[in-house]
């Protein structure tokens, strides 16, 4: 199992275990997947819990991880979405280093779709680290289904994903 996916993996089960339907919006995450439309919304600390938009830092890198949840799907696990963004800081800007998304549709149990074996593009619009950390910008690439974390992309079901983000971020670190 590649490191993206047991980060992304902890992070649904973090969730899972204790963010409720009532959990208040932080900002957006939009999508074009092919034909259909989401639009999830990334959350906020709650008591205990983890936020769904953090950033954490490891020497020269920095991670951003961006999860949306659906507030209209019966369940936090089921239509959510993620972004994870590895950048490094070259002469004061942020530069991409890798990108990958997942969709998880009918939740952890079932197939989902990763882009990890298509390049991701991923365009700062506005780019804040600090005390009041906030990103905004553009992403695009390809996800297919996997019926498992460790099973091969089906590459007869891929769907072409454009998509928007604009987010506060929690600091992990």
């Amino acid at each position: 199992m590649k490191p993206r996916e047991l980060l992304c993996m902890f992070g649904l089960l973090g969730l899972m275990t204790g963010c409720s339907n009532a959990a208040e919006g932080v900002r957006v995450i939009t999508a074009q997947l092919d034909d259909e439309h989401y639009h999830g919304i990334t959350l906020g600390e709650t008591r205990n819990h983890q936020a769904s938009a953090t950033w954490s830092r490891f020497g020269p890198v920095t991670i951003l991880n961006l999860q949306a949840h659906d507030p209209e799907a019966e369940s936090m696990m089921l239509n959510v979405f993620n972004l994870e963004i590895s950048l490094t800081d070259r002469g004061g800007s942020p530069q991409v280093d890798s990108a990958t998304f997942s969709y998880w549709p009918e939740g952890m149990n079932n197939t989902f779709y990763s882009s990890e074996e298509s390049e991701v593009t991923v365009t700062f619009e506005s780019f804040t680290l600090d005390d009041n950390a906030h990103v905004v910008g553009t992403f695009s690439g390809q996800m297919c289904a996997k019926s498992s974390f460790f099973s091969e992309p089906d590459t007869s079901d891929c769907k072409n994903v454009t998509g928007t983000f604009d987010t506060v971020l929690v600091n992990e670190t």
